[in-house]
């Protein structure tokens, strides 16, 4: 229940890896308010890690 901006300051102080498995699991307007309120070599950080996570997502066809 932390206010976006309090808990992009505990953000910036999160390893990447550790902080973009919090946001993934969390409510995507919060996590994107987040991410907007966090310096942006951190919010970069953090989306590269969450697109590697992702990278096989839609790659595969469903009508196979």
């Amino acid at each position: 229940k932390m206010k976006p901006k309090t808990a992009a300051a505990v953000f910036e102080e999160m390893n990447p890896k550790f902080a973009s498995g919090f946001l993934a699991r969390m409510n995507a307007d919060s996590a994107a308010e987040i991410m907007a309120l966090l310096k942006p070599p951190t919010a970069y950080a953090i989306s590269v890690t969450m697109a590697g996570r992702n990278t096989n997502v839609g790659t595969t066809s469903q009508n196979n």
